[in-house]
């Protein structure tokens, strides 16, 4: 989920395959831009090959539902390829959001993407393929911001 400014609501999550693998409520502030859910920190794992329907909803306002923030799409644990296997202690840092792109990995690409603009803030490679990650999905909005 992206929002513009920081908030402080109830927050929902929801994974599901058919049934509910996670439903998580909390209150919680978060801050401006893109969030991430670490499904580890609820002992959650995704089978291989199976496509997961998510949802996350940002509670606005408990007594008006309309001004609710809803966000939902779908994800697939997949395989690494072979070459990403073997070796990985040899791929540098700088190399995995690159590797994961050509894959088609967006989330991971997206988050290794983040994670080196987090620790180079002033590198502007990193803004530059983080703009270029969220046109690819769609999140030109994320770009400007």
């Amino acid at each position: 989920m992206f929002t513009l400014k920081p908030v402080a609501v109830a927050t929902s999550a929801t994974i599901e395959f058919p049934e509910a693998l996670l439903e998580a409520k909390t209150d919680l502030s978060v801050t401006a831009g893109i969030q991430s859910l670490s499904l580890a920190q609820y002992r959650v794992s995704l089978e291989e090959n199976k496509e997961y329907e998510w949802s996350v909803s940002l509670t606005c306002d408990p007594q008006h539902p309309s001004l609710n923030q809803t966000a939902l799409g779908k994800i697939k644990r997949v395989s690494p390829p072979t070459k990403m296997r073997s070796g990985t202690k040899a791929i540098a840092d700088s190399q995995w959001p690159y590797l994961y792109a050509e894959m088609g990995i967006w989330y991971d690409a997206l988050d290794s993407v983040s994670g080196l603009t987090q620790k180079n803030p002033t590198d502007t490679r990193w803004r530059e393929a983080w703009a270029s990650l969220s046109k690819q999905g769609g999140s030109e909005k994320v770009v400007s911001h």
